[in-house]
């Protein structure tokens, strides 16, 4: 459930690999990919400044701030981001869900799932306004594996 303090970035389409991003119906991000499927970036809407690179052929150099961790209850991705470090995991409901550090608490997550009908939403906790771009593309990024 999410409250009035929370987030939402609203995907204007029901897809990862081609979208914009919109916080408080303003395009803040776009989401694009190659033909081939191979390549996915996320740029800010506003100045077209590149946030993300992702590319499904080649090794992502993000160990610094996003590595894969095992849990006790599976596998997990830590996010070491300005606001802290924080677990992104599967979640029985979201499918995704970005945890903090006491595993408990969900700060993250999506409300509809990728392969539900649109819009498609990243709700995030407050407190994270800075760590918008780090967040979405650790999504984009999981779901890509996933």
């Amino acid at each position: 459930m999410e409250s009035s303090n929370e987030t939402c970035l609203f995907f204007e389409k029901n897809s990862l690999s081609a979208t914009t991003i919109a916080l408080n119906n303003v395009p803040t991000y776009k989401v694009s990919t190659n033909l081939q499927g191979s390549t996915t970036k996320v740029r800010s809407a506003a100045t077209n400044v590149l946030i993300a690179h992702m590319d499904a052929g080649k090794s992502l150099r993000i160990s610094k701030w996003l590595e894969r961790t095992t849990l006790a209850d599976g596998t997990a991705f830590t996010l070491r981001i300005a606001d802290g470090e924080f677990f992104l995991r599967s979640h029985h409901v979201h499918r995704l869900a970005f945890y903090g550090t006491d595993q408990a608490s969900i700060t993250a997550h999506w409300n509809k799932l990728p392969s539900g009908s649109p819009p498609l939403t990243l709700i995030v906790s407050p407190g994270l306004e800075r760590s918008h771009a780090q967040i979405i593309a650790a999504f984009i990024y999981s779901e890509q594996k996933m």
